[in-house]
């Protein structure tokens, strides 16, 4: 009996922290550290977080015409008229 007690405290002192730890940036803290995750973990969560970021700059380097360019091309056709 006296353990299933020592359980449940433990359990409900862990269900706390983790209900405090609530948030993306608190996440990727945690498993940065080393005794958590392994190394690979960590860059590649690192590595997920870079890629989606740079993708769109990425996209916009690569594109040729954006909106600005369409839009300078309608008024300058609209005023040639």
């Amino acid at each position: 009996m006296n353990g299933q007690k020592k359980i449940k405290t433990e359990l409900n002192k862990t269900e706390q922290v983790a209900a405090g730890l609530d948030g993306l940036l608190e996440r990727i803290r945690i498993y940065h550290r080393p005794d958590v995750a392994g190394g690979m973990v960590s860059i590649f969560i690192t590595l997920l977080f870079m890629a989606i970021e740079l993708t769109p700059i990425f996209f916009q380097i690569n594109a040729n015409k954006g909106p600005y360019d369409f839009l300078e091309e309608n008024i300058k056709r609209d005023f040639k008229s």
